[in-house]
């Protein structure tokens, strides 16, 4: 055979292995469902005669998990999942040099840069500072997220020795809309020097509260010193200077002047031009600020036309909703508690302390109030999904009681999403809440494709036992209902383990659908069987009751 013939007789060899190949592979796969499929019949024959027993058993289940939703899963809707950006927060104290900020908030961006390992985890690191704080923002490689073990990290970050800052708080920026501090508490009073107190007084309890880091609280900003300026206009027109002259010899002076701008590489940045730090360190040297005569060009001492002295600043008076306002805030530590627990726990703390100040009240802020919202807007689009189920079922059997049965599946797939967080080790978030109410809807598909089938056959022969119809309609859509829920199953799984991809945001609620889909497919195959079954003795013994 030459190769021209080859060629052409290549396609149908091809057509022949593959026929072969792909039947071979086919029969293997039917004949494992034959005998899985004559497994489960035998299996749901003995679980139909001990239905009651069978439906305890599923009853037990559902409340163990309960006890463990109650006490050893955790509820934190808006914990942080492998975020990118970490933030630190610098408030030195009051009237630092803006030199001197700089020069901290360098050290501590090195310390966080190695901390998380240097360039191979760090993509990029920015300092922005002012004379009143600086902040620090540090992104992670979307290579290593997956790796990264934020918790111990952050811990780590947060045993840095504070020094003489007023503040310094290590924290990770959250993905989705922002929810503020784990624990923030408004406490008002027109009676600021009651709040005050009432502060002083709350604040070491608070303290005590496990996996509680970084407790402040943000009072009115009476600390410090300003300088006063009080001009003499008849000097300074004896002088021929100007105020806006007195006012930029200042600012120069304090600040730096910006003289022009530059562009490297297209970014732009400004060129200041300022005083030594030495030049400026004790108040005396202010006062020899020298301004520019206007006319003459005469370098005439700021303290022949001004008197300068340093006063207490102006308090920053804050209000919340119109009344004044102490903000008392927290972080947590993620591997100890969640805010749900610490907010718990600081309510408590504050109701048995706050009885004392009939004037004050207090609200819980930021994560707190925020979770409180979204779970009322869970809770009810999760109502209004079950009520349109219902509806929906009720349109399709035109009876209560079967299209009620069916909404007892739902639980069925709680089940498989408690028990798969807890073993995760996860805290069920916003987005396992999504997937829950999402779920509501998949479990139902199993339970309708059963029990149309169990009406059908027994419309078919009216005389026939209903335990036989049962198990037969188990074992006739027991192949349909595993395949259609494998294959949602199938596509679930990568995004929920983060195979060959990563997202955090998805995680949590691929798993949740993944898990519970799997448990209410396989508690479905026994509990609308029994369930049936048990339905039919009842009405049995409702029948002969009312006979009697």
């Amino acid at each position: 055979m030459s190769l021209f013939e080859s060629f052409f007789l290549l396609p149908s060899r091809l057509q022949w292995f593959h026929q072969k190949k792909v039947g071979f592979y086919q029969r293997k796969l039917i004949s494992v469902f034959d005998k899985i499929e004559n497994l489960f019949e035998k299996v749901i024959r003995k679980i139909v005669i001990r239905k009651y027993v069978s439906l305890s058993v599923i009853g037990l289940i559902i409340v163990v998990t309960g006890v463990l939703f109650s006490y050893g899963s955790r509820l934190d809707l808006f914990a942080p999942k492998s975020p990118e950006f970490y933030t630190a927060l610098i408030e030195p104290p009051y009237n630092t040099p803006l030199s001197v900020i700089d020069k901290k908030a360098k050290e501590i961006a090195d310390k966080m840069y190695s901390i998380f390992g240097g360039s191979k985890v760090v993509q990029w690191i920015s300092v922005k500072a002012d004379l009143e704080k600086a902040e620090i923002l540090l992104r992670v490689k979307p290579s290593v997220l997956r790796a990264l073990d934020y918790k111990s990290v952050i811990n780590k970050l947060r045993t840095t020795e504070k020094g003489n800052l007023r503040t310094l708080r290590f924290s990770v920026m959250v993905g989705g809309p922002p929810v503020g501090k784990p624990l923030s508490v408004a406490i008002q009073s027109q009676d600021r020097r009651e709040i005050n107190e009432f502060i002083d007084e709350v604040f070491p309890e608070m303290k005590k509260i496990e996996g509680l880091v970084n407790l402040k609280s943000n009072p009115e900003r009476d600390a410090g010193v300003e300088y006063k300026v009080q001009v003499d206009v008849d000097m300074m027109k004896r002088l021929g200077l100007q105020f806006p002259a007195v006012g930029s010899a200042l600012r120069t002076a304090l600040e730096g002047h910006i003289i022009t701008e530059l562009t490297e590489n297209n970014e732009s940045f400004y060129v200041r031009v300022k005083h030594d730090d030495t030049q400026k360190a004790h108040f005396n040297d202010l006062k020899q600020i020298k301004i520019k005569e206007k006319m003459g060009g005469r370098l005439i001492p700021l303290s022949e036309v001004a008197h300068i002295k340093e006063v207490p600043s102006e308090p920053d008076r804050k209000t919340y909703n119109f009344e004044p306002v102490i903000f008392l805030e927290a972080d947590i530590d993620p591997k100890i508690t969640t805010s749900i627990e610490v907010n718990a726990k600081a309510k408590k703390i504050i109701e048995g302390k706050i009885k004392k100040y009939p004037s004050l009240t207090f609200k819980l802020v930021g994560e707190q109030e925020t979770t409180q919202e979204s779970l009322r807007s869970l809770s009810n689009a999760a109502i209004i999904a079950v009520f349109a189920i219902f509806i929906i079922l009720i349109a399709l059997f035109k009876s209560f009681l079967l299209s009620f049965l069916i909404l007892t599946c739902i639980p069925l797939g709680l089940i498989g999403v408690i028990w798969a967080f807890f073993l995760h080790q996860r805290s069920l978030d916003f987005f396992a809440m999504v997937g829950v109410i999402a779920l509501a809807g998949v479990v139902v598909n199993s339970a309708i494709i059963l029990v149309s089938f169990i009406l059908q056959l027994k419309g078919e022969d009216a005389k026939r036992p209903l335990s036989e119809v049962v198990i037969e309609a188990s074992r006739i859509r027991f192949r349909p209902i595993i395949i259609t829920n494998l294959t949602t199953l199938g596509g679930l799984f990568p995004t929920a383990y983060a195979i060959m991809g990563f997202e955090p945001l998805l995680i949590p609620m691929t798993l949740a659908l993944f898990w519970g889909l799997l448990t209410a497919t396989l508690l479905t195959l026994i509990w609308i069987p029994c369930s049936v079954l048990v339905i039919e003795d009842i009405k049995k013994m409702f029948f002969s009751i009312k006979d009697r």
